[in-house]
């Protein structure tokens, strides 16, 4: 493979080898072996394809619903803000979640985000 630039240079060619691996100078680099992520089936081979279902577990079933465990986690006794810590930490390292601060009404931060944006653009 030549490999031409507008001064008319040509890399120089040879092989030049170091135990196990030898490089030729100015030949396209070949793998020494193909890999394979089908493991040896084919893209269309019907061995391939997933048999059954994708989860084990019914999707329809009422107690992986996100609200129903929330009710259940609060009429266990858990407080809103410890389902929001609990919920941080199972997302993040529980050592980089450091306090839990729930706001449940922002209308009195309304002007600061709208001067906010104004600053912002």
């Amino acid at each position: 493979m030549a490999c031409r630039s507008g001064n008319g240079y040509q890399p120089p060619t040879g092989a030049v080898s170091s135990g196990e691996v030898t490089v030729s100078v100015g030949q396209p680099l070949v793998p020494a072996r193909s890999v394979s992520f089908t493991h040896g089936l084919a893209a269309d081979d019907p061995a391939r394809l997933r048999k059954g279902k994708r989860f084990f577990y019914d999707l329809h079933d009422h107690t992986l619903d996100p609200t129903l465990v929330a009710l259940r986690q609060l009429d266990s006794g858990m407080t809103p803000k410890e389902m929001v810590e609990q919920e941080f930490k199972m997302v993040y390292p529980p050592s980089t979640v450091l306090a839990v601060n729930m706001v449940l009404n922002t209308e009195a931060l309304l002007p600061l985000v709208n001067e906010y944006n104004k600053v912002s653009e």
